[in-house]
């Protein structure tokens, strides 16, 4: 019987295939435990966490947890050197010493079906039929889709291509299901056509929910500007695109009555507007983080059906977006 550490990082991958990364990204395992498995044990913690911080490093050395889920990668970039001096190499050295496993997602858990844009989706409509990839994908270059990785470490990923439909319209479904053989539903962004029209107004009462939030940051001003002083119970969906954190260049350019994602720049904004959507923005990880347990319960579910019943399963408590409405 494999490690747990092992074992739980193939079922994250086979959850969330890291195939699907987008190509800038950094997933997988980022920092390799020191220990053997015997060092490890049977048992264990496994922390999960939006953004793996000091604090939530804190909690998890606490809590005795082998393995960090982080959804955002740290590290990110690469360096060439460690230095207590710098945080992120503070707490790559910190978790080396603990023997502590971190491992990220990240894009691979946006793209791949069930991940976090079809979660955000979800709060819209529960038809899966209703819920499409705004950027499908294809295969790039020889990918076996039914490859079962018998080794937690991954140094090379292909990679899939996101491909922009040719067609002028997104509402036609079937000429938009992902073109992944293996991954169907696989893809960057999602888009929701509704059964029947709702209001703005209706929209942020829905949105807030999902992602836990009391406010989002609503581009209201510039839309009334467009629209001559135009409510939001007055301003009418039928349909919405969503991206888990910065969404511009997903959406930007979807023919959607609204757009939702957690973070999009103030000229992207301007031109979504110009172009007639709405856009609700959430702050950056308020549109992920609300997805972890969810990635908790898919993660267990399978650790318990292959035989590891002595783990813990720990969200992080500390983990919060670093910007708040005051």
């Amino acid at each position: 019987m494999l490690g747990w550490v092992t074992r739980a990082v193939q079922a994250m991958q086979e959850m969330f295939p890291l195939e699907l990364a987008e190509p800038w990204d950094n997933v997988g395992i980022l920092v390799e435990s020191s220990f053997t498995e015997e060092e490890i044990g049977e048992s264990g913690a496994i922390l999960f966490t939006n953004d793996l911080t000091e604090k939530v490093l804190e909690e998890a050395l606490s809590a005795g947890a082998k393995l960090i889920i982080t959804y955002h990668p740290r590290p990110f970039g690469s360096f060439k050197r460690l230095n207590l001096s710098d945080v992120t190499q503070r707490i790559v050295l910190r978790c080396a010493r603990a023997g502590i496993c971190v491992y990220s997602p990240h894009t691979a858990c946006d793209n791949a079906s069930g991940g976090v844009n079809d979660w955000l989706a979800q709060a819209f409509s529960s038809d899966p039929q209703s819920i499409s990839p705004v950027k499908p994908m294809k295969i790039e270059g020889n990918v076996n889709s039914t490859m079962r990785l018998e080794a937690p470490v991954v140094t090379t990923v292909p990679r899939l291509k996101p491909v922009t439909p040719s067609i002028p319209s997104l509402v036609l479904q079937d000429a938009f299901e992902a073109m992944v053989a293996g991954y169907p539903g696989a893809g960057s962004g999602r888009i929701v056509q509704l059964q029947e029209h709702i209001s703005l107004k209706d929209a942020v009462e829905v949105n807030n929910p999902q992602t836990l939030l009391k406010y989002s940051r609503s581009h209201v001003q510039l839309l009334r500007q467009c629209q001559r002083g135009a409510k939001l119970e007055n301003i009418k969906i039928k349909s919405v695109a969503v991206q888990a954190g910065s969404g511009g260049s997903v959406l930007l350019g979807c023919p959607a009555d609204l757009l939702v994602m957690g973070e999009m720049s103030h000229h992207d904004a301007l031109a979504a507007i110009a172009a007639g959507s709405s856009v609700i923005l959430t702050e950056h990880s308020n549109s992920e983080r609300g997805f972890l347990p969810q990635m908790v319960d898919l993660l267990q579910t399978r650790m318990q059906a292959a035989g590891y019943d002595k783990l813990q399963y720990i969200i992080s408590t500390t983990d919060s977006d670093p910007l708040s409405v005051v």
